[in-house]
């Protein structure tokens, strides 16, 4: 499969779009905060921290964020893929038709 990858950097280097066979699709590199009181997205110190209320054990807070940012983006959950960082709080996030 050809892969072409064409990028520009959104919001201070946070935030790159590539095209994969013509469709768009967004890597975000984001810190991840498990056992939050509630679900949600900010931004803070220049850096995108989503807090996620599920705990971080077996993979529990992985599957929450997938499902968070796949309902924030508007996008299916199969569109959403943790490209980096599966056991840390710091993540690369693949999000398909963005």
């Amino acid at each position: 499969m050809f892969l072409l990858l064409i990028g520009h950097l959104k919001n201070m280097g946070k935030r790159m779009t590539f095209y994969n066979d013509q469709k768009p699709f967004q890597t975000i590199n984001i810190k991840v905060i498990p056992g939050a009181r509630k679900n949600r997205v900010r931004e803070e110190s220049g850096l995108l921290k989503v807090y996620i209320q599920a705990p971080a054990v077996d993979g529990k807070a992985n599957k929450a964020l997938i499902d968070y940012l796949a309902d924030y983006y508007n996008v299916r959950k199969s569109q959403v893929t943790i490209i980096k960082g599966l056991k840390s709080r710091l993540k690369t996030i693949s999000i398909n038709g963005v």
